[in-house]
């Protein structure tokens, strides 16, 4: 029996190697800062108490990227990213590497920007974009930074164009990753808002409870605070989602984007929509395993050729570009 030849050349394994053992190298370092640390925060500069207040949106939005960039790089998550890139290649299935070097990219940067920094002149936080805070994080840039961003280099060397052949423009990964990611944003800071509303029309933030400070629960965290924050969080980012794609065939987020949810299958708008919708946002809010499965949804998301979720694989769905109708085996795509 003859042995299956590897479907890539041997200069391009290489290269998807290397890029593994880099993207590992900051999980490495953050486990010795953190020991050295004893836990502590490898980023915060100093101790200073009694900061005003910024805004809630900016916030929750810090305090939830920051969440999940010290998780995603304390488990390995930009080393198994890159390692399910190669293994998609090696099998011959492809990979979206321009999308998977662009997330390694985004990681390398929410590390430094996210921390709170404070005025060394003063005791307060720093003002973002001032010139203290600029060189604080400037201060940070270090060689966790540097091993992504060189990783997402060795990526993109090995990676096919962004439009392959016959591939229209326009559908292509890159378009398609930074529209559904700022669409994601919007939503985000909609769903904010809402939960903040709802708190405060409930009296829920006179009691502490504030479900606007952030989204994302602690990993691990199955207390009774994380269990009544998703009991009321949950039902209200269902009807966020299931509403605006069953309404209009997108939320908030992908209306401002120009795009909508297609079910490549046809069929079933409402079953499939509402399924979409448990499977994300309410799964990502549920305490105890909800980072293991955000991490997993966005994997799928950056090694996938189509640039397709987990949550959208499950459902049969798909988030294209408003304007364009896809036919799909001969038929037209339902839209959600």
């Amino acid at each position: 029996m003859m042995r299956p030849s590897l479907r890539m050349p041997w200069q391009s394994l290489a290269a998807w190697v290397a890029a593994a053992a880099v993207a590992a190298v900051p999980t490495w370092e953050q486990w010795r800062l953190l020991a050295e640390a004893d836990g502590g925060s490898v980023y915060h500069v100093s101790m200073c108490r009694g900061w005003p207040e910024t805004v809630a949106l900016v916030e929750a939005l810090r305090a939830d990227l920051e969440r999940l960039h010290v998780t995603a790089v304390t488990w390995g998550v930009p080393a198994v990213a890159v390692l399910a890139g190669l293994l998609l290649s090696v099998a011959g299935k492809g990979t979206a590497g321009r999308r998977l070097a662009g997330g390694l990219a985004l990681t390398a940067l929410v590390g430094p920007l996210t921390p709170v920094y404070f005025d060394p002149d003063g005791c307060g936080r720093a003002a973002m974009f001032s010139g203290a805070w600029v060189a604080q994080v400037l201060q940070c840039l270090g060689i966790r930074e540097v091993c992504l961003l060189v990783a997402a280099l060795l990526v993109l060397a090995v990676s096919g164009p962004a439009h392959p052949a016959g591939h229209p423009a326009g559908e292509g990964e890159s378009a398609a990753a930074w529209r559904r990611t700022a669409a994601l944003t919007v939503d985000y800071l909609a769903a904010v808002t809402v939960l903040t509303l709802a708190t405060q029309a409930l009296g829920l933030d006179g009691a502490g409870l504030d479900l606007g400070e952030r989204l994302l629960p602690e990993p691990g965290d199955t207390s009774s605070e994380a269990v009544v924050r998703a009991t009321l969080s949950a039902p209200l980012l269902f009807l966020y989602a299931w509403g605006g794609h069953l309404l209009r065939g997108r939320t908030p987020g992908k209306l401002l984007m120009g795009l909508r949810v297609a079910f490549l299958e046809g069929g079933g708008r409402a079953r499939r929509g509402a399924l979409r919708a448990l499977l994300f946002p309410v799964l990502v809010v549920m305490p105890g395993f909800s980072m293991l499965w955000l991490f997993l949804d966005g994997l799928c998301a950056l090694v996938d050729p189509d640039g397709r979720a987990a949550h959208d694989r499950f459902t049969g769905g798909r988030v294209v570009r408003a304007r364009r109708r896809d036919a799909v085996r001969g038929g037209q795509a339902a839209v959600s």
